[in-house]
């Protein structure tokens, strides 16, 4: 019984779990992997050949810019006037056998480059000895935009010159502060949630196989022991099997998702049919069915989804017909009895059904 069971259980979570283990794999491609470069650590831009630099997640020393050649700017209702936000800029790489590429900042670092930017020209004018500031940054090397890459090689003169002094540009840019294709804070949110994706993914499956949606049968058969245990076993064989619910009049068993319910037939004490439509901007998009069931124990209603109106019906004849001192049915009357005397609910009603029945027209 229980093997069969955590089969069910299994089957019910398999397609969750396929769409959270494709979340995890997509969201992580999203951030390009961004996570495993922040583990393996930053690269020395300075120390990679031009060859290698696509797709790395690098450190540099911004010691010297040579050019700005494009910048974002935004407006908002509330500032209509157009802010800079981003800025690019061309930079040099390594010392022997070097290159140039673009690198991208946003604010409040690009404030920074932009002072460097000014005293860097000033030093390759020959006005000052150093440009003075540094500053050591990382982030992520990223083909630059086709909207920008235009600007970058008019930056540099690149159509005026050879294919040697081509070959010194690189249509890169060192996107400061990313991990691969998101930014740093980006790129840790979306990690986490990937995570608890691949967390989840992995507990449901795990936790089915190993009995864990079936804690009612557990426990019913750790407290009464082996020997109920048994009855049990041989009960779930021979009940009769309405649509998915076990019932007979000792036990009920039914699946709500992957958990296994069991309930004492003695204790049901009302049943009845719930319908809901569904609309969306007035249209109707559907209609759900549930069998609500009430016992004499509590308020609390038991809902259990069913495929269509017809096995609900079919169910609910099957209870009407076998098991005459559960109510059967809905009112809003009977709504408020229930609340108040649940546990003396099935006795009342059906001293009110039969007193009806007696009542001459």
């Amino acid at each position: 019984m229980l093997e069969e069971l955590k089969k069910k259980s299994f089957r019910k979570v398999l397609p969750l779990t396929v769409i959270l283990l494709l979340a995890c794999g997509g969201l992580l491609f999203l951030t390009d992997f961004g996570i495993f470069k922040l583990i393996g650590g930053p690269k020395v831009l300075d120390e990679l050949p031009a060859d290698q630099i696509n797709g790395k997640y690098v450190s540099y020393t911004v010691d010297l810019l040579y050019d700005s050649y494009a910048y974002t700017t935004e407006t908002s209702d509330s500032h209509p006037q157009e802010t800079t936000i981003s800025s690019e800029y061309v930079i040099p790489v390594g010392y022997e056998n070097g290159f140039f590429m673009g690198m991208f900042a946003r604010k409040p670092l690009m404030n920074d480059l932009d002072d460097l930017l000014e005293s860097s020209l000033s030093y390759l004018n020959g006005e000052i000895e150093t440009p003075g500031a540094y500053y050591e940054v990382t982030g992520t090397i990223m083909p630059i935009d086709k909207e920008t890459l235009p600007y970058f090689y008019e930056a540099v003169g690149y159509d005026e010159g050879d294919a040697e002094y081509q070959a010194m540009f690189q249509p890169y840019y060192l996107k400061v502060g990313f991990l691969g294709g998101c930014d740093y804070t980006a790129t840790i949110v979306i990690t986490v949630i990937s995570a608890l994706c691949l967390l989840l993914g992995l507990y449901m499956p795990i936790r089915a196989l190993a009995g864990g949606y079936q804690g009612d049968v557990k426990n019913f058969c750790k407290v009464n022991g082996e020997g109920e245990q048994n009855r049990l076993e041989s009960w779930y064989q021979s009940a009769p099997n309405i649509n998915g619910l076990r019932i007979d009049d000792k036990w009920i068993m039914y699946n709500k998702g992957p958990n296994t319910r069991l309930l004492r037939t003695p204790a049901i004490a009302w049943v009845y049919q719930n319908v809901t439509t569904h609309r969306t901007n007035g249209i109707k998009t559907g209609t759900s069915y549930k069998l609500i069931l009430c016992t004499n124990e509590s308020t609390k209603k038991i809902e259990i989804p069913m495929d269509s109106q017809d096995n609900a019906l079919e169910l609910l004849n099957y209870i009407g017909d076998h098991f005459p001192n559960i109510i059967m049915g809905y009112s809003k009357e009977r709504e408020d009895r229930f609340k108040k005397n649940p546990a003396g609910f099935a006795t009342a009603e059906l001293a009110i059904i039969a007193n009806e029945m007696n009542t001459p027209v």
